[in-house]
């Protein structure tokens, strides 16, 4: 961590010898929320830092650093210590190698460290869910013609989860357990696709993810007894997504973000029943799901410093194997866990300066489960969503 701050600070100094380029964006959030007869208020601040050093025309070198935080705002009171927080310090360095007008590599390697605070009993960096991220990659954009960008990249990751706890491998393994369960190896790969149409104004961009993850320890739960097999846990993760654009006319947008996603892991579920009994539950597939994702849009154009961009958004949430909850928490074998959500946005922009754009957001959601037990979170509820966001770039 200490050698990362170093080698950001000395292209710092460097770069002054260099003529580099400085970007700062700061982005100011200020909401609330009104669900369940009870307003919440949030607080979102995203700052961003780059320094783009340009060794020659064909190689530069980009450092760049991001602060983002979540968590309850100035307007809540009694209930600010229960509301969730996050916090992220995120690093990178990517380097920038033009090999010539239709191809570019950009490897990369960067650093993330992100606090989470769930409960009022948590101390901040001590979260159980708190994670360190290292990654290492490559990007490449390729252009044979002008028409058809095709970009692709291949990311190596490793997550450390230093602070959690598996309370029931605790008590199975007569609290012996010391290993670090959520610890794991990713790699994601994703290309995509943009192409013009024969209809000009329509734009198509087509994309396709790959996640691949891999346990450093925690094994693959067999039975109700508690049993392990030699093999670690790992999960596959593919997302198809397609977005059309067409320009109707200067002033009108239409946009359409449709995405399917697959997700599959080995791992079992084995947990205590909330109605009572210390006999362990056991949920083969527990952890697979599919989610069709479809986002349509329209961005009305004012004037070059005025938009105003109406968005419905639809999720569908399927479990495989995993049955649904009721108010008492006991299980209904017979179905299969689905989670819908709709929702209505209406965002506002307007540029008040060169470096400076503010924009009123209003949200309606609403969602709905055949999963009913309220558990950590609620399923089925609407809720409304008014915030102000300032938006700061040089």
């Amino acid at each position: 961590m200490k050698k990362l701050f170093l080698i950001i600070a000395l292209l710092m100094i460097t770069s002054f010898s260099l003529s580099a380029q400085v970007l700062f964006n700061l982005g100011l959030d200020e909401g609330a929320y009104y669900s369940d007869n009870t307003f919440n208020y949030i607080n979102n601040i995203v700052s961003d830092l780059a320094y783009i050093i340009p060794f020659t025309e064909n190689h530069s070198l980009i450092a760049y650093y991001q602060l983002k935080y979540t968590g309850p705002s100035l307007g809540n009171s009694v209930q600010v210590s229960l509301q969730e927080r996050y916090e992220d310090n995120y690093f990178m360095l990517k380097y920038l190698w033009k090999l010539n007008d239709e191809l570019i590599i950009k490897p990369s390697v960067s650093y993330l460290i992100e606090f989470d605070k769930f409960s009022a009993s948590e101390q901040w960096g001590q979260g159980l869910y708190d994670y360190k991220k290292w990654e290492g990659g490559v990007e490449v954009a390729y252009k044979p013609t002008p028409e058809l960008p095709l970009d692709a990249f291949v990311k190596y990751q490793s997550y450390r989860y230093p602070n959690y706890t598996d309370l029931l491998s605790l008590y199975l393994t007569s609290f012996q357990q010391q290993l670090p369960l959520e610890d794991y190896k990713n790699i994601n790969a994703s290309v995509s696709l943009t192409k013009s149409t024969i209809l000009n104004p329509l734009i198509l961009t087509f994309s396709y993810l790959l996640n691949i993850s891999k346990y450093d320890q925690n094994k693959v739960v067999l039975d109700p007894s508690g049993n392990q097999s030699s093999d670690n846990q790992n999960g596959l993760d593919q997302i198809f997504n397609l977005l059309p654009q067409y320009q109707l006319d200067n002033n009108i947008l239409l946009s359409l973000n449709a995405a399917f996603e697959i997700n599959h892991s080995n791992q079992n579920l084995l947990t205590l029943p909330v109605t009572g009994g210390n006999v362990p539950l056991f949920f083969a597939n527990y952890y697979n799901y599919t989610q069709l994702t479809i986002n349509p849009s329209i961005t009305y154009f004012f004037k070059k410093d005025q938009t105003l961009t109406f968005s419905i958004a639809y999720y569908d949430l399927r479990y495989g194997s995993r049955p649904p909850q009721g108010l008492d928490g006991s299980y209904d074998y017979n179905a299969k866990t689905y989670l819908d959500s709709l929702s209505f946005g209406l965002v506002y922009s307007v540029q008040l300066s060169k470096y400076c754009t503010f924009s009123p957001v209003y949200m309606f959601i609403h969602a709905t489960s055949n999963n009913t037990y309220p558990g950590v979170y609620n399923d089925i509820y609407n809720a409304h969503l008014l915030s102000l966001k300032l938006n700061f770039k040089y």
